[in-house]
């Protein structure tokens, strides 16, 4: 039987179980979600998922799980977001004459870190002096070298696009000293 405003049978409940790829695990009531089926006995339960991760579906009948429950299923992030992906600066000093790489980490529009790679990453470097122009490297989890060498003391630019769209924070500006133990160069 149903009641006023509700439209699932009485002690028909569902709960989804959810371990996210990053993040506290949770636990969400979908009672509300349940609509009857085409037969009796029947329901249709939909809900969109944004966040990639574990799931398990517990669907029960008084308190007890149904045949085949829990259901578990794994949701993988959507395609990457230029505007949401962002540079990751390395912990060393650039100098000039060496290889620079900073890492691209590459998200969805709903904010999951991708777990595959795949998408076409255009970068250029910009300033005095570029010596080996800017290159980028899938590493096939969602994240890509891009890397360039500085020519001279100076300020460089980095301009990265992600299937043609600019990531946050482009351009990113690098500061360029010389070699360690040069003198009179700000480090």
């Amino acid at each position: 039987s149903t009641t006023e405003g509700t439209s699932y049978e009485e002690g028909v409940t569902a709960k989804l179980v959810c371990q996210p790829a990053s993040g506290p695990h949770e636990e969400l009531s979908l009672t509300d979600k349940l609509k009857p089926g085409d037969q009796i006995g029947t329901f249709t339960l939909g809900y969109e998922l944004h966040v990639a991760g574990q799931y398990k579906a517990h669907l029960m009948l008084n308190g007890q799980e149904i045949n085949g429950s829990p259901v578990r299923f794994t949701v993988k992030a959507d395609k990457p977001s230029g505007r949401l992906s962002t540079l990751q600066v390395p912990d060393k000093q650039p100098t000039m004459h060496e290889e620079y790489e900073l890492l691209l980490i590459a998200e969805d529009k709903f904010s999951n870190k991708l777990d595959r790679g795949g998408a076409n990453v255009q970068a250029r470097a910009l300033g005095p002096s570029v010596t080996n122009a800017a290159t980028s490297t899938d590493y096939n989890n969602g994240t890509y070298g891009i890397k360039f060498t500085a020519g001279a003391v100076g300020e460089y630019r980095v301009e990265v696009r992600l299937d043609n769209v600019k990531i946050k924070g482009s351009p990113h500006v690098i500061l360029f000293t010389g070699k360690k133990g040069d003198e009179g160069v700000k480090t």
